[in-house]
């Protein structure tokens, strides 16, 4: 199955929709056969879910709608986008995917299971502002998660 997921990740990369940090390429995660998407907008995430589908059909495999679920996670200023959101019906192999809400402590498992992985920071030069530049991104996703509202003496 590797092999299959990996000529996708490739195609969604090169299809320059999704989320990007800086010009990397961060717009679908997989583990196995399991795949997420991650998209900044409505219209990105229909590029990038018709992409599933043309490589599914190319491949003779399929995504299962069922177990598909979509999230939505929009910060305070954009809380106004929730109902437009919500009326949004996205598919995949011509199925609708369920819309779940979470809490926050599903919130955070999420955060700690995919945003935490120090592996290797034994090695880190501690001399950087990069370790800057991680702990104030740190700082901001946890506040993200958590729905605390920045203050301004925060970068």
């Amino acid at each position: 199955m590797c092999v299959y997921i990996d000529g996708l990740l490739v195609a969604l990369s090169k299809a320059g929709v999704g989320c990007f940090i800086g010009s990397n390429f961060v717009g679908a995660l997989a583990y196995a056969d399991d795949v997420v998407l991650l998209a900044p907008t409505a219209t990105a995430l229909r590029r990038m879910l018709s992409i599933c589908d043309c490589y599914a059909s190319e491949y003779c495999i399929s995504f299962n709608a069922i177990k598909s679920k979509c999230l939505v996670f929009l910060p305070n200023s954009r809380r106004f986008l929730r109902q437009q959101l919500n009326e949004c019906t996205f598919y995949v192999g011509n199925k609708p995917i369920e819309y779940v809400k979470v809490n926050s402590l599903v919130k955070n498992r999420l955060f700690h299971n995919y945003c935490t992985s120090m592996y290797g920071c034994e090695l880190w030069s501690l001399n950087t502002d990069r370790i800057n530049d991680l702990s104030i991104a740190w700082r901001k996703g946890l506040r993200r998660v958590w729905g605390v509202l920045f203050d301004m003496c925060c970068h």
